[in-house]
């Protein structure tokens, strides 16, 4: 069984340009989504009960559905066989087909992941909404009760719960921008492979 680290390693190694298999960089991009998260975080400092509620419900079913590709995948033998007469370039195609249901795999798995992640830090968004003060009091009377006082001196309850809370919502935001890219890349890749594999298949055909 492939672990988490295994499966964003995997789920990397599939961006790379189709004709010349050259692996494309995913560190702008993502740069850019913490960008965005952080400037949403921002902008929306207060999530309302109907987002975070969609969120936990969308994101739920779509977990389920990618669970249900996932066994699809594992049980399915969806590679394309040569055939005897197969010139090297038909060859070619197929093995570049048969990888890319492979990746897939991956894909779905990474969707999944993150999935997941997001239901879980919308229900932690719950449970720090109706406990945060509480738990600033507690952060605040450690400090005061530890040796570390005089060097947190300046630090205000409110201003932890300030920082604390955008951190948070900006994490939730670039997971769930992620989320959105690889749930599009997927159903992207999707499309692609059986464009590509109906076309070897009407040309066996044909």
């Amino acid at each position: 069984m492939s672990s988490l680290k295994d499966i964003y390693r995997k789920n990397e190694e599939t961006f790379y340009d189709y004709n010349s298999g050259n692996k494309v960089s995913t560190l702008s991009r993502k740069a850019a989504e913490v960008a965005l998260a952080a400037i949403l975080a921002f902008i929306y400092f207060d999530f309302t009960d109907n987002f975070i509620n969609g969120i936990i419900t969308v994101y739920s079913i779509l977990a389920g559905f990618g669970l249900n590709i996932l066994f699809f995948l594992m049980g399915a033998d969806g590679k394309i066989k040569y055939e005897k007469n197969d010139s090297i370039e038909r060859i070619l195609k197929i093995d570049k087909v048969n990888k890319i249901s492979k990746e897939l795999f991956y894909n779905v798995s990474y969707f999944i992941v993150l999935s997941v992640i997001l239901v879980l830090l919308c229900l932690v968004y719950y449970g720090y909404n109706s406990s945060n003060i509480w738990l600033m009091k507690e952060i605040s009377r450690y400090i005061s009760q530890t040796m570390f006082k005089k060097y947190f001196y300046f630090i205000d309850c409110g201003d932890v719960r300030v920082c604390a809370t955008y951190i948070f919502n900006t994490s939730l935001l670039f997971f769930l921008i992620e989320s959105i890219f690889s749930f599009g890349r997927t159903i992207f890749r999707v499309s692609f492979y059986f464009d590509r594999r109906l076309g070897l298949l009407n040309g066996e055909s044909s």
